[in-house]
Order: structure tokens, then sequence, then C-alpha cells
């Protein structure tokens, strides 16, 4: 029984207001309970004779709290609730439309969104049909033509968990389309982004009936958009929805098995929606972090998961060549190439090896010593990845360090073993550790060194030039590997050290250490082997989680098919997150005719309750 936005969840109790005026009689006739005092001096007037006493009537005041009170408890006993929502458009005539944005940028204020939804359901007639729509894509999606109970709405909006990818209201929209609908009303509970399609979908919706809107957006609602490395460490890039006053967060890395390894602040200067977090901690320490989190904030958005080939290598450098020319020289294209990603340190070959970097690169050395090949192989087998590059002194004379055997001549324009013209690079493999990579269009390679051809030296060739010659081989000695560019590392035989390309080939090359494998085998695609959920933890995939292709992983978004998470082949490990360049977009300004509520216009509120409390009082 509801009296405008009054509803009684038990209204017969009301009926109990009936007996008030006879408790009001019968306060009024009942006097107070007498004190009774035992005094000595009474003893002497046990056999006096008292005339006949008038009782004393109640005060007024008195029976009014007495009425005051049992008209409370009787109130409370009614279970009566505040419905405001009501005022938003009144009851509609026939079937209802719910339509929930459950996207991660809904999961921190999830239990709100849950609450308006019951708020809203209760506040409908009993027999009224409703149709409910979720705006984030599934792979198997409740059909939204089929009505449901307002009990079966209930448990649907109950057992529902945001999805950690974002709303898509263009495949809403399609999903509403294909049906055909006939309601009178229509609430929208949205996280407010504005997102593609949504004024068509606003339109749609109100061409269905009367559209009432709620915005959920959470003060603390931000996400991570990027981790790059750093010279002193990594930096961590958060967006913000709301840009209102200055906001103070903390983030944290953690390692694979949770345990906090750092925590650092990100602040938001007021009106500003980006804002930077850094983490100045040495290589050692920040390659043990394995995701960072946004504390406080429990979204698939704020939590990012870094994997092997972004965190900062430490790279040992050896060179023998002169450096009078810096310009000039391999190392200094090496350097260059290194920096962004890459804690770069400079020492003999035997310090290096002391110091246990990740991998070390050496340009043109020519042969090596027996006692640095003996060094630098205990070093490869325990791990370390061993980068070299080609020249002069190497096409003249090679070791036993390098992953193939090499022809004792350089291979150029116009000499013994020569091509016509230079020659472009190939695509890269898409089972190699290059996969993903874009060749560079305008590099050409002048010269190079040959390979020796074996029948093992395809497997271990990592990238061609378009006439199938080896322009990158590896091998692996024992945990680690050896890498060789059969160009220089400068520009004598190459454009490549000019190019992006080059950058993000030193990049995996350095991270194949460590027991890593360097190759993707079977048709190139990656496996999912952890998903995020959409509050941000870690669980199995699910059966509907597909592999998605090495080639295709830079771009691919989030979705049913791809959620964000680890993704594996037998020879690299990618991850996939949410909150990847994700630009917050409020809606600032809603077409006329929609009528929006804050959570105080939308909410219940049960007044039992307070009503018994007072009464208790």
């Amino acid at each position: 029984m509801s009296f405008g936005a009054l509803s009684f969840g038990s209204p017969l109790v009301l009926l109990a207001f009936i007996a008030l005026p006879i408790i009001f009689i019968l306060l009024r006739v009942t006097p107070p309970q007498p004190q009774t005092v035992d005094l000595p001096s009474l003893k002497l007037l046990e056999r006096a004779q008292t005339p006949e006493e008038t009782p004393v009537k109640t005060p007024w005041w008195i029976i009014l709290l007495r009425l005051l009170a049992a008209g409370l408890a009787i109130f409370g006993l009614a279970q009566p609730v505040l419905e405001p929502q009501n005022r938003l458009g009144g009851a509609a005539d026939g079937p209802v439309l719910l339509v929930v944005d459950d996207g991660w940028t809904s999961a921190d204020q999830w239990q709100d969104v849950q609450r308006a939804g019951f708020a809203f359901l209760d506040g409908l007639d009993r027999d009224q049909p409703v149709h409910m729509l979720f705006t984030a894509p599934k792979v198997l999606h409740a059909p939204v033509e089929v009505p449901l109970t307002l009990q079966s709405a209930r448990r649907v909006l109950r057992s529902t968990e945001p999805r950690p990818w974002l709303a898509d209201r263009a495949d809403a929209l399609d999903r509403l389309e294909a049906v055909s609908l006939s309601v009178g009303r229509v609430h929208w509970i949205t996280d407010g982004e504005r997102g593609e399609s949504t004024q068509l979908f606003i339109r749609s919706l109100q061409a269905l009936g009367p559209l009432s809107v709620q915005v959920q957006r959470p003060l603390g609602s931000m996400a991570i958009t990027d981790v790059f490395t750093a010279p002193q460490g990594a930096t961590v890039r958060v967006a913000r929805a709301l840009t209102t006053g200055e906001t103070v967060n903390y983030i944290t890395a953690e390692a694979i098995d949770g345990v906090a390894i750092a925590t650092t602040e990100v602040r938001f200067e007021p009106g500003a929606t980006e804002a930077e977090a850094a983490f100045n901690l040495p290589s050692a320490a920040l390659n043990r972090a394995a995701r960072f989190r946004i504390g406080g904030v429990d979204s698939a958005g704020a939590v990012w998961l870094w994997d092997a080939a972004s965190k900062r290598q430490r790279v040992g450098l050896v060179s023998t060549g002169s450096a009078a020319q810096p310009l000039l020289s391999d190392l200094y294209y090496a350097k260059k190439a290194l920096a962004p990603f890459a804690e770069i340190i400079e020492a003999p070959l035997d310090s290096l090896i002391e110091q246990q970097p990740d991998a070390i690169l050496l340009t043109d050395t020519g042969r090596l010593t027996d006692e640095d090949s003996d060094m630098l192989e205990t070093w490869i087998s325990e791990g370390g990845a061993l980068i070299r590059f080609a020249g002069p002194r190497l096409a003249a004379q090679s070791d036993r360090l390098t992953p193939v055997d090499l022809r004792r001549a350089s291979r150029a324009l116009g000499g013994a073993l020569s091509w016509e013209e230079p020659q472009a690079v190939a695509d890269f493999p898409l089972t190699g550790p290059f996969a993903g990579i874009t060749p560079p269009a305008d590099a050409r390679v002048s010269r190079q060194v040959l390979a020796v051809p074996t029948p093992e030296l395809a497997g271990k060739t990592w990238a061609r030039l378009e006439d199938g010659t080896p322009l990158v081989t590896a091998d692996r000695i024992g945990e680690g590997v050896v890498i060789l560019f059969h160009v220089t590392a400068g520009p004598d035989w190459s454009d490549i050290p000019y190019t992006g390309a080059f950058v993000e080939m030193l990049r995996r090359a350095s991270a194949a250490g460590r027991g890593r494998e360097t190759a993707v085998t079977g048709n190139g695609a990656l496996e999912p082997v952890r998903r995020l959920d959409g509050f941000g933890r870690l669980n199995a995939p699910e059966a509907e989680d597909a592999p998605i292709a090495i080639e295709d992983f830079a771009e691919t978004e989030p979705g049913p098919r791809s959620p964000p998470g680890i993704y594996a082949g037998s020879g690299a490990t990618l991850t996939l997150n949410a909150g990847r360049a994700f630009a917050p977009d409020p809606i600032s300004q809603w077409p006329s005719g929609v009528s929006l509520s804050t959570e105080t216009e939308i909410l219940r509120r049960p007044l039992a309750g307070p009503a018994l409390g007072l009464a208790g009082a």
C-alpha cells in the first residue's frame, strides 16, 4: 500500500491506530503508580480514620508522549518506505525497461548501481513486467524481449557483476533494435561516460517511452592508462573521470604473489584529468613487479598487468670501436635505442659479468678470446642474453659464440657476394619474438654477414631480408640465448638503426634471457592463461575466452572474446589491460526530455528502524 512517495510493507499493522483512542482513555483515567515510602512515625496513625481520596489524573504531556510512542511503534511495524523515485514520472502503464551500464567503469560503485536498480524495481506494481538491458557486450545475452517478473528481475540484477571491458552502447542498441518492445517507461542507470553512439542510444530510449536517467560516477573513479619505463624506474599514467578539486591517491607495485614492492602517490591538480606517478626503484626491485594497482579503487581499469617485455632491463655495453666521432660509433646508436627502456651499464667485460645484467651487447668486436668466451658462455647458460652485431671484424673472423656458422666475408653491393640493389626487411615471422613489429618500410640493408646454410638455420632465424637471407639469428645456450644481428649497430651497413623498429627489436632481444622462450609455436596465437574480472581480480580463463593472433595483439581491445589478462604462447607472454588508452569523457549535457535523478532521488529509504528507535527512546 502506498501514499504517494510513502509505501508500507505490512499495511495491516496500521489497523492498530484504531486502538489509540482506547489507549488515550486508559491513560487519562489511570493515575500514576504511587510510590510507597516506609516511615517509623506512621505506626502512630495505623488506627486513624482517613477520608476517601480522589485519584490524580495523569499529566497531559505524559499522555501525549505515550500516545506518540505507541503511534511510532505501530508506524514502524508497518514497514514504511520512502520512495522518491515515484516523483520521476510516476508509475508506468504496462512493461518497463531497466537499462544498466555494467562495464568496468561501473565496478567501483557496483553496490550503488545494484541498490539503485532494486529501488527502481521496488517502486513498480507487483505484477508489472520488466525488460532488462545490460550495455557491456557478452557472448550470450539474456534476450531483452523476454519480460521478467519483479522477483526474477531482482535475481538477475543481484547475480550480475560488472564486465572487465567498457560498455558498448552501439552493441546494446543493435540488440534493442533487433526486437520490438512496447514499454511505458525507461530507466537508465549509467556510468555517465559519453562513449560511442551515446546520443543515438539516448534518442532510441526516448522513443520507447519517458526516460529517467541516474548517473553513478563516484569521486574516486580512475584508471591506469599506461605504464612505461623511465631512466629512474617506471612511470604510471592515471586518468580520472571527475575533475573537481585536488585528488591524491596511492598506487602500489605488486609482485606476482601479490606482495607489495613499493607504493607511491599520484596527485591530480584541480581541473586535471591525467596525472603521473613515478616509481624510483632499482631495476632489480622493479623487475619483480607483475602489476600496478590504484589503492581503494576496485575495477579492472585500476589494475595494470606488466609483462616482461615492458620491464626495464639492465643491459651492459662492451665495444672495442673508437668513439672519437660519437655519431659514427656503433655504440652511440645502441645507447640511443636502449635508453628508453634499459638501465645501461658500461664497463669491461669481466666487470659486467660480475654485475649480472639481463643482457650484454657487443658491437663489432671480432674474435673473442678463449677466456672471454668461457666467461660469457657460463653467464649465458645461467640466463643471460648476449646480443651481438656484425661488422668488418666479425666478417673476417668469428668465434664459437655465434648462433650460426658465418661465411668468412660480408655480402655487399659490388662485392664478391653481392646483390643488385639494397634489400628491404621482410615481414617478421608470426611465430618469432619480433611478431607484431611493423618492418621499417624505408630501411634498406646494403651489407650483411651471411650464415652458412644448414638444416637448423630456419629454426634459428628471427628476421629475414626480402631475399630470404637471415637478418637476425639466435640460439639457446642453457637458460640464456645468443642473438646476432647480421648488420652493424650503426648506419654503415643499413638504415635500420634510424627506425623505431630497431628500438623494439632491441627491447625484445634484451628480454629474451632468464629462461624465457623466444618463439611462438603453432599458428602464432597467444592463449589466455589468466583473466581480470570487472573488479580487477585475476581468475582462471573462461570457456568463451579465445586466443589472440600475436600480430593483432597490439590493436586488440578488451571484449567478451578477449578479456583483459595474461596471454601466453610457447614463446611469448603479453598482457592486455582494460584501461589502456582510456580517455574519460563525461556527459555534461543531456537532451531535453530526459529526467535526471541523483542518488538521493532514486534510492528507497526504509523508515521502520528510525520509527521503532524513537518509540523505544
